[in-house]
């Protein structure tokens, strides 16, 4: 039976990677993204581009690959797709290089080796229980190059959303019940939805990688991997809302993004898929990169669509949301950078893979960070999989020399060493600790609790925008008097403390000075008998 011909988007899309094919070759690529460029990664791709310029071996830089306990790592693909990361830090540099010509994979400093149907061959525990779905290929191609992107299955997601149409894709997000990314959780599908019917166009996407909150860093490595797959996740998002324009906000400090993401999107305006009649369809859509002009504020949807309109990063007060009155009053679907690339994904791959990762009510993956432990860096794990495994046995941590590991960022909480079953899904809570955004500290057993608390509200004290006295003054006055219990002043009592804190909580216009609180409510939750030892007497 013949085979059944590519429906029109598709057909036009494998016309485009047929033009894109790149001959097959040994490919080293060193990771310089802005995590690794601190280690000397420009050093190490200079002196192999120097090394290897007169062979065909293809030298290139990539995006991190998550595993910073290594930085600056090198990764190494041979024509017959076998895949290799290497220590960069050490690398006998000219014998790496005479492997390589010899056409062998190298030895020395091997972190990884990969086999060709993508399962892990030797690897360190940091590598093997990933599934790696946003960061398939992080490390592994140009970030900037569309061939790369194509030869990895790029836009087959959207390819097959555009062949699908509007709405049978928004069915397919909203059945997939894929949540936001970015720590609340929110289904996408509904938001899209919302954003559809919120107004007349023109509406907009736009992909929040602001990512401000303390000890997070999964956006970063992600932002600066795979560029591409995040566009193609706001353009599926795009088609589900009814939008044509799209913005991604960056974090001010992520410096490779700043040089990457306005390469990546002249290369595909030049290659038509951003502009008009995108893969031969009647779906219009246009792309920018906006950079964030401040810290952890920014991050909050509404503080950045004031940036990106060119004012002060500060809240709007809600409602109405942006889903209704974002960009210049129009609705905008606003989503976390990890959440669109799973939108395309979701598109590729179907929804029988989808459903089969994660749980019931979280499913497909999720990136999460982790300091504090010997093998510190990002992961990509199923939802599901308990924190214990990403912090000890991933990680490296021992158990028995950790106080606690804080989750969920400054305002969430902490779990004890006993109670590192804790599941990583957005449905699990004991106490303040919660997933959020996938953000994890090892906490040491020598760290005081009231410290923990000083640290935090400090951090959400300095973030505050200041325009909500609740927030401006409340987090000031919390500072002032964590200060004093940690100098042993005892210049508060609990009861003193959590007024404050509920006060914040009520009155404040957004999610910062909402949670600011937490900061030490959550420390006092878990190590009361440390606290209370540092508390004034009752009144």
């Amino acid at each position: 039976m013949a085979e059944a011909p590519d429906s029109p988007a598709l057909a036009a899309l494998r016309a485009l990677r047929e033009a894109n094919v790149q001959p097959k070759a040994h490919r080293v690529f060193v990771a310089n993204a802005t995590c690794c460029r601190e280690f000397g990664s420009d050093k190490i791709l200079a002196e192999l581009q120097r090394l290897l310029k007169d062979t065909k071996i293809r030298i290139d830089f990539s995006g991190c690959t998550g595993a910073h306990f290594a930085h600056p790592t090198i990764q190494v693909q041979m024509a017959d797709g076998r895949r290799g990361v290497f220590l960069g830090k050490g690398m006998p540099l000219r014998g790496f290089a005479e492997e390589l010509r010899a056409g062998k994979m190298p030895l020395a400093n091997r972190i990884v080796v990969f086999t060709l149907n993508g399962r892990v061959d030797e690897s360190t525990a940091f590598f093997a229980p990933q599934m790696r779905t946003t960061l398939r290929d992080a490390g592994f191609c140009d970030p900037t190059s569309l061939s790369d992107y194509l030869a990895n299955g790029g836009f087959e997601g959207l390819a097959k959303a555009l062949d699908m149409g509007a709405d049978a894709v928004l069915d397919t997000i909203k059945q997939a019940n894929l949540r936001g990314r970015g720590g609340v959780g929110f289904p996408m599908g509904q938001k899209a939805e919302f954003t559809r019917k919120g107004g007349a166009a023109p509406r907009y996407v736009v992909a929040n990688g602001e990512e401000g909150e303390e000890d997070t860093f999964k956006d970063e490595v992600l932002l600066e991997s795979n560029p591409l797959g995040i566009i193609e996740g706001m353009m599926v998002g795009a088609l589900a809302a009814a939008a044509n324009e799209g913005y991604v906000f960056v974090n001010h400090d992520y410096f490779a993004s700043h040089e990457w993401y306005p390469e990546a999107i002249a290369a595909l305006k030049k290659a038509g898929l951003l502009g008009r009649k995108i893969l031969g369809s009647s779906f219009d859509f246009k792309c920018q990169l906006k950079i964030s002009t401040a810290g952890y504020i920014s991050g909050e949807e509404s503080a950045l669509l004031e940036v990106i309109e060119g004012r002060p990063a500060r809240p709007r007060l809600r409602p109405p949301f942006p889903a209704q009155s974002g960009l210049w009053g129009r609705p905008t679907l606003i989503n976390n950078t990890e959440t669109f690339v799973l939108c395309a994904q979701i598109l590729a791959r179907g929804m029988d893979w989808w459903k089969g990762i994660g749980t019931a009510k979280s499913p497909g993956t999720k990136l999460v960070s982790i300091l504090g432990v010997p093998r510190e860096g990002v992961m990509e794990v199923p939802m599901g999989m308990a924190a214990g495994e990403v912090v000890v046995k991933m990680g490296g941590a021992d158990a028995a020399k950790m106080k606690a590991v804080q989750i969920g960022g400054p305002t969430g909480g902490y779990l004890l060493p006993d109670a590192l079953d804790f599941a990583l899904e957005f449905d699990t809570r004991r106490g303040h600790a919660l997933m959020g955004a996938g953000g994890m500290v090892a906490v040491p057993k020598g760290k005081r609790a009231i410290d923990l608390a000083l640290e935090g509200i400090k951090f959400m004290e300095e973030g505050s925008c200041g325009r909500c006295t609740p927030c401006r003054e409340g987090t000031h006055a919390m500072r002032i008097l964590v200060e004093g219990l940690a100098q042993g002043k005892k210049s508060a009592t609990a009861d003193d403390l959590a007024r404050l804190a509920r006060g914040m909580g009520t009155t404040s216009i957004c999610g910062l000075g909402q949670t600011a609180g937490n900061s030490f409510t959550a420390v006092y939750e878990t190590f009361r008998t440390e606290i209370e030892g540092l508390l004034g007497a009752a009144k």
